[in-house]
């Protein structure tokens, strides 16, 4: 294979990969998501009511502000990381879940 056939399958694989990156956010709000806060998780039956008001995923409590629709077939969690007094701290933003989830 010639180099800059190479060079060019590259480029392109490098193009699409951001490309789908940027779309998987594109339906997330600006409110929730800074652009790499939220990703899907593996599945919807992780998310347990808590309450009438909230919701759970692993260790973090979402009240009902923070739930909002799922734009595809998936649920997806916008927790940001942020360096604390502390050391690293996560903050639960935003929850995305199914309808019925």
């Amino acid at each position: 294979m010639n180099w800059r056939l190479l060079i060019a399958i590259i480029f392109c694989f490098l193009i699409w990969s951001l490309a789908v990156k940027v779309f998987a956010h594109e339906w997330y709000s600006s409110s929730c998501c800074g652009g790499q806060d939220c990703h899907p998780i593996d599945s919807c039956s992780e998310i347990t009511d808590s309450t009438n008001s909230s919701v759970n995923w692993n260790q973090y409590n979402f009240s009902r502000e923070q739930i909002h629709p799922s734009q595809d077939n998936k649920c997806h969690v916008c927790i940001h990381e942020y360096e604390g007094p502390s050391g690293m701290t996560k903050r639960p933003i935003c929850i995305y879940t199914q309808e019925g989830s």
